[in-house]
């Protein structure tokens, strides 16, 4: 909820924070008044000696004299704080409040933030704000190095900064330094992200939320929980985040933590977590020989603090143990984490058996149940011991009333987080962006009943209303879809294999067809969904700061209209590009872009892009080490040529959409690149291109494509298998199985090493396969890659290898490649070739077998996989007439062998013929599903009726 407070409000909190963190520094070199407080006679201070009170410490009383209050507050009250706002109220508040995130932003504030000269292709100099590279070192590993300094932050307090007020103020000081200087040598909330030691502990409390934090997935606008903000000159706040790191925990704190909850520092984050406060806290007990010591608060202003570094460690059973304070600190400390560690993996070990014994089988959940407990556990013990020395001095009910309500606001805590699952979210995250595009669309939701607006409908009412909705046809939920698509795409979220179940979730709820969804990518500007979530990251992090940028000057412009004609109206001047990090290029173009014409043109410049890329990806299938599969290459060439067309359909609807100067040159283009393709959609939807497109560009289209020389080959030049491996990759990530396991297959004859890797990621992924793909990713998983990648293409498809080495799946492939290459079965669905190829079976003959004979009584489909096969049926003239068949050519049996007059038969005339026969009595309950395919077989019963009725 803290998300809606104001960003002036805020400014003007962390200024007074600031202000009153930099006195506390101050009191701590010079500070004469505070030791009143703690004198024994001021009964009404908390701060106060306590008289006759003996704190003993490793066996002698500690004497207890008059005392400055900095160190004690910012230890017993401040830092507590800190943690009980990170889990009531979430990172929202505190993240911007953080006096330490204050000053790490003053660099930006000044406009004095180091920038980098970078020089384009075209020799255009550029600065760019400087920040952490996503695959850096420190990128990848700095929840290892906060933990670290959080580990030296620890020891230091023992050791030298407790109460030694000179000691901790230049501490303090020197954190405030590095803040600082991290804020001008990186931009964004680097400092918080990346090197604040309390940023670690911030993702435990606060992730993936807090008591009372806001969903951002629920949000409708752009500046969601603790993302970075600002103020432009009309008062309005806008965002200024420059995607220093992503995901983000000032964004989106719940998608920060499932994206993240599997990785190995996340776990050793939590663990080592633990252990470290166990350490600490425990340190004083085993330090002092009691707990006196630390409840007292006694250790927070001792005077001799840096004078015992060199005393016993250690005071177990009444006896000193000889070894310094200053190796005893780090010494427990990093055991208690080292620990803690190995306690946490054995949990895990643990819950993962428990888990296949009640079918708790998600990862992701099983991990979340061990975090949540682990926070639980951390922020209670934590309150045990933090703030005590305070606490303990209040009435006996206020202790009571404060011990309470850190045990039921945490336990409320508990019982809201353990129920969070990633499905959860991301159907959540769906449910927000189809409520958006319902309202874009003015759609009624009273039809459930009680007349609420959809801001008031639940997650589940959403979908329930998008499909009994009347008016919401399919017209409409295609650009429902494309809406989310679109805005989804832009915020980074479908790059995950959790996004892209859901969305294969939802295409299913408002039933839209996989190919439907083909057409929304390709409108959307893509050709397909990444497999990973590594993504672009320069593309994702300047589309970031773009899109705060462009929201800012619609912002503009909306009140530069309204204010039009009035003469006190305010100058609207551009937004700042600094605050955005972007370059003065940048700026002009994204001031002059328009959802309309310039828009369409760079809509067709990235659908051109697409054909280019898939050009090159058709005329690396023509490659001679790819020849060897020819037949399955044929399949993968079919997709590209689909996924041309589909391009081709969405670049014709662009065109009608940009300037007439720009008209002729994109359809020249477009011609050049998929003559074949435009020629087809040419034909195929001219009824609605007439509505759409004018008669002159229609007649410029039809004489480009057919003045279009044809592609040029490069079977001339050979590429390296690398290269045609990486082409081969992208089959992987198609919506088609068929392509899609066809695919892997293929690959694998070029490189058995790649096509498991693209192989494990899909097994990897929480999208429901195909049982083809499924059955291809375990055979190429079982593979030795030192045993198949020494292999040639011939060898690695060659019957034998195949049978040893792969049974059931890459024969079942092979099936459905010599399916889909006969022109029988050309054209039918997808699922209808994968069940044939399950209900065929592969039958193999010597040289002169008899495949059919004169036995007609069962009815078979036969295509000819290898080898030869020759047909000999006796003619009306009694003459024995001789046919070879070719390969793919569907045969039904009964037409060679099925009348008793003119018998004829098939044998082989190679010796390691393979027929395919598919039994005619199973294509029933498939027609039912495929209309295509009904009217082929009835086709070749009328032909077979026909041959029967001519004889009789």
């Amino acid at each position: 909820m803290f998300y809606r407070l104001s960003e002036l409000l805020a400014h003007r909190i962390r200024w007074g924070l600031a202000i009153a963190w930099l006195l506390l520094i101050a009191s701590l070199f010079f500070d004469p008044i505070s030791s009143w407080l703690t004198l024994p006679d001021r009964s009404f201070s908390p701060f106060r000696i306590l008289p006759d009170t003996c704190i003993q410490v490793q066996g002698h009383c500690l004497k207890d004299t008059p005392y400055a209050i900095g160190a004690p507050v910012f230890w017993g009250a401040i830092v507590p704080a800190a943690i009980f706002i990170l889990l009531v109220f979430g990172h929202e508040l505190w993240r911007r409040i953080c006096p330490l995130s204050f000053f790490s932003q003053l660099p930006r504030a000044l406009n004095s933030q180091r920038r980098i000269r970078t020089v384009n292709a075209k020799g255009k100099v550029r600065y760019e704000l400087a920040k952490v590279k996503s695959n850096s070192w420190l990128a990848r590993n700095h929840i290892y190095l906060q933990m670290g300094l959080f580990y030296l932050g620890l020891c230091s307090r023992i050791l030298f900064v407790n109460s030694n007020r000179t000691a901790l103020g230049w501490f303090l000081l020197g954190t405030i330094g590095c803040a600082i200087g991290v804020g001008y040598y990186y931009g964004g909330k680097s400092w918080c992200n990346y090197f604040c030691p309390m940023s670690p502990i911030q993702k435990i409390y606060a992730e993936p939320g807090g008591l009372f934090t806001s969903k951002a997935h629920f949000s409708a606008g752009t500046v969601t929980q603790s993302m970075c903000r600002t103020i432009d000159k009309q008062g309005q706040e806008r965002s200024a985040c420059v995607a220093c790191q992503t995901p983000c925990l000032d964004i989106d704190s719940e998608r920060s933590y499932w994206e993240s909850i599997n990785a190995p520092n996340r776990k050793s984050l939590y663990y080592s977590y633990f252990g470290l406060m166990v350490g600490y806290f425990g340190y004083y007990y085993l330090y002092a020989g009691n707990w006196a010591y630390y409840m007292s608060g006694v250790w927070a202003h001792q005077d001799n603090q840096l004078a015992t570094l060199f005393d016993p460690g250690f005071y177990l059973f009444h006896v000193p143990v000889p070894i310094p304070k200053l190796v005893a600190v780090p010494l427990t400390l990093g055991l208690s984490a080292l620990v803690s560690m190995a306690i946490g993996r054995k949990i895990e070990v643990w819950y993962r058996a428990i888990g296949e014994r009640i079918n708790l089988q998600d990862n992701d959940i099983r991990q979340h149940h061990i975090f949540t407990l682990y926070t639980y556990c951390c922020f209670n013990i934590f309150f045990i011991f933090g703030g005590r020395a305070f606490v303990s001095r209040l009435p006996l009910p206020v202790v009571y009333v404060f011990e309470a309500a850190i045990v039921a606001l945490s336990t409320v805590w508990l019982i809201r987080t353990i129920r969070r699952t990633p499905k959860r979210y991301a159907r959540e995250r769906m449910a927000s962006r189809l409520r958006q595009q319902l309202a874009k669309l003015r759609l009624d939701a009273g039809v459930l009943g009680d007349r609420k607006s959809l801001d008031d409908l639940s997650t589940d009412e959403v979908y329930v209303l998008a499909k009994v909705l009347p008016e919401f046809t399919q017209e409409k939920r295609l650009a429902a879809y494309k809406g989310m698509l679109r805005e989804l795409l832009a915020e980074g979220y479908v790059e995950s294999s959790r996004s892209q179940a859901m969305l294969a979730q939802m295409r299913r709820q408002l039933d839209i067809r996989d190919r439907d969804h083909q057409a929304a990518l390709t409108e959307v500007g893509l050709d397909h969904l990444p497999l990973t979530s590594s993504g672009d990251s320069k593309r994702r992090d300047a589309l970031m700061s773009a899109v705060g940028y462009r929201q800012a000057i619609s912002r503009i412009r909306r009140l530069q209209h309204q204010q039009r004609g009035n003469s006190d109206s305010a100058s609207f001047g551009p937004p700042d590009i600094h605050t955005y990090a972007i370059t003065s290029t940048e700026q002009q173009r994204l001031e002059h872009c328009r959802e309309s014409k310039e828009g369409g043109v760079k809509r067709s410049e990235i659908l051109l892009q697409q054909l280019v890329m898939l050009s090159q990806r058709d005329r690396i299938l023509d490659q001679p080490a790819l020849q060897v599969q020819s037949e399955a290459v044929a399949l993968l060439k079919a997709a590209l040529a689909r996924k041309k067309r589909r391009v081709v359909t969405a670049l014709l609807r662009q065109i009608a959409t940009i300037p007439s100067p720009s008209i002729q040159t994109m359809a020249r283009a477009l011609a050049g690149l998929a003559p074949t393709a435009l020629q087809q959609v040419l034909s195929e939807q001219l009824p609605l291109l007439n509505q759409q497109l004018p008669p002159h560009l229609l007649s410029s289209l039809r004489r480009f494509a057919n003045a279009a020389p044809p592609p040029t080959e490069v079977l001339a030049s050979e590429l390296p298998r690398s290269a045609i491996a990486r082409s081969l990759k992208a089959f992987g990530q198609d919506l088609d199985p068929i392509a899609q396991a066809v695919g892997l297959y293929v690959l694998a004859t070029i490189d058995i090493r790649s096509s498991q890797q693209v192989a494990q990621r899909l097994q990897g992924s929480s999208a429901t396969l195909n049982r083809l793909v499924a059955e291809a990713i375990d055979t190429l998983m079982e593979q030795d890659p030192g045993i198949t990648s020494d292999r040639t293409p011939t060898e690695f498809s060659h019957p034998e290898f195949l049978a040893s080495t792969c049974p059931t799946t890459f024969r079942t492939i092979e099936k459905l490649v010599c399916l889909s290459n006969s022109d029988f079965f050309k054209g039918i669905r997808s699922e209808t070739s994968i069940e044939l190829s399950y209900r065929a079976r592969v039958l193999t003959y010597d040289l002169g077998d008899e495949i059919v004979g004169l036995d007609a009584d069962r009815r078979e489909l036969l295509l000819l996989m290898e080898g030869g096969a020759r047909i000999e049926t006796v003619g009306e003239t009694g003459i024995v007439e001789v046919q070879d068949l070719a390969f793919g050519t569907a045969l039904d049996e009964l037409e060679v062998a099925g009348h008793p007059t003119h018998p004829g038969k098939i044998e082989a005339t190679r010796p390691g013929t393979r027929i395919l026969a598919i039994p005619v009595d199973e294509f029933d309950d498939l027609m039912d599903a495929d209309w295509s395919f009904a009217r082929k077989v009835a086709e070749m019963e009328s032909h077979r009726l026909h041959q029967l009725l001519r004889c009789s």
